[in-house]
């Protein structure tokens, strides 16, 4: 005689499915308490920061609001920009012309986010069709599109001479303070958006457009939303760099700015938003350091970029967990 033995399949999760049950402190602890304990002790130490340490963690603040939208596109929704220099031209400007009209900084806040949001959604649209390094491509278009565009603009903009804005956040510690609570409101957001519905989502457009369409997923719609809200984040950017800077040129806006902030995301590990913020603190950091060499910058900039890859094997925070494993050796 012999038993019957059942053999159960296992469970899938759907779209609309729960996440698996965790202890709920513990996960309070790493989507929320971690953030906002970070973001409170980088606004604790403002008041002892000299006006050099300031201004670069100050731009490091602004390169990570970017950078967590960016983390999202790429990392969660598997779309590959380099455009994200030219939505931060987008919102920046947009704040600086709203200022120069008499709008104070807050007043501008909304305003470079919609328009950075909205100039998100139309370089989109590319993402419809479009996907790996061809997206990229188009993507890589319209940041130097951007960089030329306000040169030729020059009526408006003052072209490669440049925009005083003399309006902005009063002084530069309330500045990185403001930048710092922002940042933490972000990180606590996104980290509690990507483990509801909307996070299953992305993922399952990232990972098979086709079985996302199956599931009756909006597969068009998503990647637009991914677009549309990484350019509201380099939008939120946008005074706090007019802040900072009280000027603006073409230059700031380069390629390279959008392949640093790219690589940031790729740093910091592509699905962790509070590694996109590590990471962009790390290249703030760096090319701050590296361009104290003058012939040097791009070798030390470079060779750091490529070793710190190899160290973490490319898995960001959570190599540099693993590394710290490796050299503490078997417990």
């Amino acid at each position: 005689m012999t038993a019957a033995v059942r053999i159960e399949a296992p469970a899938t999760r759907g779209v609309n499915s729960p996440a698996p049950q965790e202890s709920r402190s513990t996960r309070l602890v790493w989507l929320v308490g971690l953030p906002l304990a970070l973001a409170a002790a980088a606004a604790a130490i403002g008041p002892f920061l000299g006006g050099y340490h300031l201004f670069v963690l100050t731009f490091a603040g602004v390169y990570a609001i970017v950078a967590v939208g960016n983390n999202l596109l790429l990392g969660h929704a598997g779309l590959v920009s380099l455009g994200q220099g030219g939505l931060l031209a987008v919102g920046a400007y947009a704040a600086g012309f709203a200022m120069r009209a008499g709008i104070p900084w807050y007043g501008a806040l909304p305003i470079s986010m919609a328009i950075a949001g909205f100039v998100g959604f139309a370089v989109g649209l590319p993402a419809l069709r479009l996907s790996g390094h061809y997206l990229a491509l188009v993507t890589l278009a319209f940041a130097l599109a951007a960089e030329e565009l306000i040169i030729v603009l020059q009526e408006y903009s003052g072209g490669v001479s440049g925009m005083p804005v003399t309006r902005g956040i009063a002084g530069p510690l309330l500045n990185y303070e403001a930048i710092v609570i922002v940042l933490g409101i972000l990180l606590v957001s996104q980290n509690l958006l990507l483990q509801g519905r909307l996070g299953r989502i992305l993922h399952l457009v990232r990972d098979s457009e086709r079985a996302a369409a199956a599931a009756g997923i909006n597969v068009a719609g998503t990647k637009l939303l991914a677009f549309t809200y990484s350019g509201v984040l380099a939008g939120t950017a946008g005074p706090f760099f007019v802040s900072a800077t009280h000027y603006l040129t073409p230059s700031m806006f380069d390629l390279w700015l959008s392949v640093n902030l790219l690589v940031a995301v790729v740093l910091g590990g592509m699905n962790r938003p509070l590694g996109a913020a590590a990471g962009a603190l790390f290249i703030a950091v760096l090319i701050q350091l590296s361009t104290s060499y003058q012939g040097l910058a791009p070798i030390i900039f470079g060779s750091s970029v490529l070793l710190f890859l190899l160290a973490t094997r490319g898995s960001g925070l959570k190599g540099l967990q693993a590394l710290a494993g490796r050299l503490r050796g078997p417990s």
